[in-house]
């Protein structure tokens, strides 16, 4: 789960001999080339020429082009026929920061900054989907020799995005109005967005609240935990609608006040 909106009211590896070692090699590689060419996500590999020298079977197939038309062609070329001129410029920018990194005295620790991703528009023959592409250096004895991009289909989490943001556009309209208070919490992150009116009920401004489940923690009665535990686990587990708890938070001047909080996960993983 990643997030939820609430409103308050092995052992060893046997080592092979000589003999096998071949065959093991063998059937990694074969391995290797297979999920390359199985895998859903789009690859590609360009040389320092910024040529591409090899495409998987998902970009051959997306493009409605052919292996050979593709192989040996100007890599801003290719891409220029599906992708605005900004996000091709944005890709190559990236592209060349990899073919080049030990040419511009960069040591090994620099590549943590790969791989880099960016989220571009792909204009294909039969659709327009959002890719997230990502490139990095691609390396043979400790020398760069080309780049691997890979490429993929994000156009279901941007759509899912969009209508969680438009949701809770709808929701802010529906609670500034009712003086209910709203919060956004990010289960990865533990990152909270409190209203206005949340940090209210409880006799703070907003700037006086930290925008993390730790300000919700700290003021919550520590005898309704459990309870609360309880509900939302419950409703993690799809067991309930919603995740529906009473219980007492402590409020700015010291008292404790009976909060009602109503939420539901509005994304999974």
């Amino acid at each position: 789960i990643d997030r939820i909106v609430t409103i308050s009211q092995s052992g060893p590896e046997a080592i092979p001999s000589d003999g096998q070692q071949s065959t093991n090699e063998f059937d990694r590689q074969q391995l290797y080339e297979t999920v390359i060419k199985n895998t859903s996500e789009g690859l590609f590999v360009v040389n320092r020429d910024e040529e591409i020298e090899y495409a998987n079977p998902t970009v051959v197939s997306a493009s409605r082009s052919s292996l050979s038309a593709l192989e040996g062609t100007d890599l801003s070329e290719s891409i220029s026929q599906f992708v605005s001129q900004s996000d091709t410029e944005r890709l190559l920018t990236i592209v060349e920061s990899a073919l080049y990194i030990d040419d511009q005295g960069h040591t090994a620790d620099d590549e943590t900054t790969f791989p880099r991703t960016i989220d571009i528009q792909l204009a294909l023959p039969e659709e327009t989907v959002d890719a997230e592409l990502s490139v990095s250096p691609l390396r043979a004895d400790g020398t760069v020799i080309g780049a691997v991009i890979t490429s993929r289909d994000i156009s279901e989490r941007k759509r899912r995005y969009k209508e969680v943001q438009e949701l809770k556009e709808r929701l802010e309209l529906a609670v500034d109005g009712a003086g209910i208070g709203v919060w956004d919490w990010d289960m990865t992150t533990d990152r909270v967005e409190y209203n206005e009116q949340w940090a209210a009920m409880l006799g703070y401004s907003l700037e006086d609240i930290r925008p993390h489940l730790s300000a919700w923690e700290t003021r919550t009665h520590p005898d309704d935990i459990g309870r609360i535990e309880t509900a939302l686990e419950n409703h993690k587990q799809w067991n309930t609608e919603y995740y529906d708890t009473e219980h007492r938070m402590k409020t700015a001047d010291g008292n404790w006040k009976w909060i009602r909080d109503v939420g539901k996960v509005v994304e999974r993983d």
